[in-house]
């Protein structure tokens, strides 16, 4: 990139981008037991908004909240003499963070279609790199404070409609604007009521059931696959699991292990308490295996680890929607959970902190439904279940033998 040593000739690169204006708020939900309580909190998050929002570049898509740079590909620049393509992004994470158990968000924004901007190099340019976050999956300039050029805003036009969003604890979004604010209301009410009455049911269950067992299967062959390239291991040339990459494998889901009761604990605020003894089993199988000093000896074959799932007893009276919440906090993998809700054994995949398949997400979640409730505590799998998962009958019967072993 070329470099004017003339104070007088320093470059100036003319851009045109879209920009998001936004304000957002953070209540707590026992202040939002009413109507009249939740209208307020959708006023004061407007009032906010057209008093204290803040402006931001919004620079392209990003497809994922997690992908390190933005292709930058709604920018417009042109420049005379500088190499505009050489630039560096760096990705600080989300610009509005999932709320903790007992908080709600309210967020306000609206977009300009086109934003004119002037950037001029000054004496301690040395590349253009933009610090974004993620917002709508799409990279959204935050850092403003540049040693290497200044960024003005000549003019922005073109804006589209007021939005408003509420974010809850378990990750449930709801949307809307400000004209149809009291449909928004409603809705929103109407499924906090109808949380309250979920958990108090799940509730009584847990307490009956002392307890809630969570099977976790986590699908990182290809990470494993990584590693073996990465360290030149000879598992898939030899076509078995070296040692190595047993030790590998056995300290990722240990890992995920101590991340859940690092989130859970986040999200709730209190200590979460986890049963001693994890549990492993490869899908299909009948062997149960401890996860402890010994489980990276268990012989597997390869691809296993793909069809392994782990069991983890938590103590304390969960209901299945924070669960959700704790679930989607969990940005580092990508993974399905099954797990009790109203009596039903549920399934829902995550994927680095956003929905994959489930019964969270999905219109039809009948069939993420595994199994109904029995008269004895256990569960009985569904036809659909099996339908698609050819070790459905034996699953839903693993996990009901993992209950009484732990339980």
């Amino acid at each position: 990139m070329k470099d004017n040593k003339d104070k007088g000739e320093w470059s100036e690169i003319w851009f045109t981008c879209p920009e998001l204006t936004y304000y957002d708020l953070t209540v707590e939900e026992k202040d939002l037991n009413s109507i009249e309580k939740i209208s307020d909190a959708i006023s004061n998050v407007v009032s906010g908004g057209e008093s204290d929002s803040t402006a931001h570049l919004v620079l392209g898509k990003l497809g994922h909240y997690k992908q390190e740079h933005s292709s930058l590909d709604y920018l417009e620049m042109d420049s005379s003499d500088v190499d505009i393509s050489d630039f560096t992004t760096e990705n600080k994470g989300r610009l509005i963070e999932n709320p903790k158990k007992g908080e709600v968000v309210f967020v306000y924004f609206y977009y300009y279609d086109h934003a004119y901007n002037v950037l001029t190099k000054n004496e301690n340019f040395k590349n253009i790199s933009f610090e974004f976050k993620s917002f709508k999956d799409e990279a959204v300039l935050t850092g403003r404070d540049y040693s290497g050029f200044d960024l003005t805003l000549n003019d922005a036009s073109g804006g589209g409609e007021h939005r408003l969003e509420i974010i809850y604890s378990n990750g449930q979004t709801f949307r809307g604007t400000p004209e149809d604010e009291d449909e928004l209301i409603e809705e929103f009410h109407d499924y906090l009521t109808g949380t309250e009455e979920r958990e108090a049911q799940e509730g009584d269950i847990a307490k009956k059931e002392n307890g809630v067992l969570v099977s976790v299967q986590m699908p990182f062959q290809s990470e494993l696959e990584d590693w073996v390239d990465e360290v030149n291991d000879t598992s898939f040339e030899d076509g078995s699991y070296t040692q190595e990459a047993k030790d590998w494998a056995i300290a990722r889901i240990e890992s995920f292990v101590d991340d859940f009761k690092e989130k859970a604990e986040a999200f709730f605020g209190e200590k979460i308490l986890i049963g001693e003894r994890i549990i492993l089993n490869i899908e299909g199988k009948e062997d149960l295996h401890e996860l402890d000093e010994k489980a990276n000896t268990i012989e597997v074959e390869l691809g296993d680890y793909d069809e392994t799932r782990i069991y983890i007893l938590l103590i304390n009276e969960i209901s299945a929607d924070d669960l959700n919440g704790v679930f989607l906090s969990m940005d580092d993998y990508g993974f399905y959970a099954t797990f009790p809700s109203n009596g039903e054994l549920i399934e829902q995949g995550y994927d680095e902190g956003e929905y994959d398949t489930g019964y969270f997400n999905m219109d039809d979640n009948e069939g993420y439904i595994c199994g109904h409730v029995k008269e004895d505590g256990g569960y009985k799998s569904t036809a659909r279940y099996e339908e698609y998962n050819p070790f459905g009958a034996r699953t839903i019967k693993t996990y009901n033998k993992v209950v009484k072993i732990l339980k």
